[in-house]
């Protein structure tokens, strides 16, 4: 009686073990770089698109056939440029361009859908420090050191490891810190703008994935 319990338990153990095995085997890594073209802005009536470039390093974990996860650290330039008026004395007005530069170090954790052949989805979510910014108090505040976004987007991998891929990156935060959404509601507080400033980025590049594997 003993002796069948503990048959059971083994033979359940191995099947178990020989599931986990077959299942680790099917999983594989590759590293790989990415870059390509950002078009960012921040979303206030005074901003207006600002092209720039994006580069980092990435690896693909694929653990099943249609699904893979991909940790990415990416070094990217975004911001925006603003358009001022200003006196220019007897009734004349001139205006000027402005080019904000705000540039991150985007930690992101993808998660790649493949719906045929190479085709896939991308999404997930986004988590970015601040390297620098030229903006200073030209708004009356500081831009804050980091945001929280979501990535969404749509790739093709070629079998020779090449990706071709779009997304587009949308921030959570005010860049300015101001977390109540009533703050903008009083005039006092800040005048510049109607509501929340937030990050948006459109991503168009390529990426290449390094096969490790011996062969």
């Amino acid at each position: 009686m003993i002796t069948r319990f503990f048959a059971k338990r083994v033979l359940a153990f191995l099947f178990f073990s020989f599931i986990v095995l077959q299942a680790n085997a099917q999983i594989t890594v590759k590293p790989g770089v990415r870059g390509g073209v950002n078009f960012s802005v921040l979303t206030a009536d005074v901003f207006d698109v600002r092209p720039d470039v994006y580069l980092g390093g990435l690896a693909e974990i694929k653990l099943a056939k249609f699904y893979a996860l991909q940790p990415e650290i990416n070094y990217s330039r975004q911001g925006a440029t603003a358009n001022f008026m200003y006196d220019a004395g007897f009734g004349r007005y001139g205006e000027y361009d402005k080019d904000y530069s705000l540039q991150y170090l985007n930690i992101n954790l993808i998660n790649k859908f493949y719906v045929f052949h190479g085709l896939h989805a991308l999404v997930g979510p986004s988590m970015d420090f601040k390297l620098s910014d030229n903006m200073g108090y030209d708004f009356g505040e500081e831009v804050r050191n980091y945001d929280i976004g979501l990535n969404l987007g749509i790739g093709y991998t070629f079998p020779i490891g090449l990706t071709i891929e779009s997304r587009f990156k949308f921030g959570f935060l005010d860049v300015f810190g101001h977390d109540d959404p009533d703050y903008y509601d009083n005039y006092y507080n800040n005048s510049y703008f109607d509501g929340p400033v937030v990050n948006g980025v459109f991503q168009t590049g390529v990426t290449y994935t390094f096969d490790t594997k011996r062969k």
